[in-house]
């Protein structure tokens, strides 16, 4: 195993994924760790990375926070099978295989080994899809196209 192996095993123990972000990305990621309010609207250009940087966030907390429970939503359902999954499935091909979490495809939801959730909900097939108790962040990627 290399050093940037090591490097990159001993990051995702603590959940550190910076270094995945392009600049621009941890401009976004500053902003939010930044802000105080609890809504955050990042407005960035097509093909900027905007997802990436998302699930990205998703997969921190729910490595930092065991049993923390992630609601991750988009407009559309078919979004979430053609741009959000393949984000999850690129991030996480280096990640540690006792910190891997596994996909439950008839819950949509990834589980972590240690108890943290991230659900995917398309909100046209499931509008209150992000309702439910002690939810620990809730994201809504492409807001613009929710209708309801």
């Amino acid at each position: 195993m290399t050093t940037s192996d090591h490097a990159a095993r001993a990051l995702w123990r603590r959940g550190c994924l910076d270094w995945k972000l392009h600049s621009g990305q941890m401009k976004i990621k500053d902003a939010l760790k930044r802000s105080t309010g609890k809504l955050f609207v990042g407005n960035c250009a097509r093909q900027f990375g905007k997802s990436f940087e998302l699930v990205t966030e998703a997969i921190e907390v729910a490595l930092k926070q065991p049993n923390s429970r992630i609601k991750y939503a988009t407009a559309f359902l078919a979004d979430l099978v053609e741009f959000i999954m393949p984000n999850f499935q690129t991030i996480l091909e280096d990640c540690p295989s006792d910190l891997h979490p596994v996909y439950k495809s008839q819950k949509s939801k990834w589980v972590f080994p240690n108890g943290s959730e991230i659900k995917l909900v398309g909100l046209d097939k499931n509008p209150d899809g992000l309702r439910g108790n002690a939810i620990d962040l809730i994201i809504v990627d492409e807001c613009g196209f929710v209708s309801n």
